[in-house]
């Protein structure tokens, strides 16, 4: 079984969705703590996690996902261009998923479930694309 694991997780797709996996995790809790124990509302709790696992997942995806340590000869831009390059494909997606699920539900006929769980698999594929984009050495540097 150990075996298997260390196979797939030579894969970046596969550290990927274990990163977002652990991502999910924390959003949950932060989620949780504002909302059930804090008394925040929907809205503010909301912001709050996902910045926070947005900001964890930036380092995650950085460094774990991507094993980009940003080495300045290896072609990779620098960390504040990666920063600045995360931060466009977090607001990109905050902007597009809902034209994304909406499409879905006008294609799937009006299953809201099924719609946002097809939305959100294009949507982490789309994700991936753009960030090993981002934390991906360029050829020929």
């Amino acid at each position: 079984m150990v075996e298997i694991i260390r196979q797939l997780t030579q894969h970046s797709m596969a550290r990927y969705l274990l990163t977002g996996g652990g991502l999910f995790c924390i959003d949950l809790a932060c989620f949780y703590i504002c909302f059930e124990m804090l008394n925040f509302s929907i809205e503010v709790s909301q912001v709050i996690s996902r910045s926070i696992g947005a900001f964890v997942g930036f380092f995650g995806h950085k460094f774990y996902s991507f094993k980009n340590s940003n080495a300045p000869t290896d072609g990779t831009p620098n960390i504040s261009d990666q920063g600045f390059g995360y931060l466009m494909v977090t607001v990109f997606n905050i902007l597009f998923s809902p034209l994304v699920v909406s499409y879905c539900m006008h294609v799937i006929q009006n299953n809201i479930l099924l719609s946002k769980i097809v939305a959100e698999v294009f949507l982490v594929l789309e994700t991936y694309i753009l960030l090993r984009f981002i934390f991906t050495p360029r050829r020929g540097s």
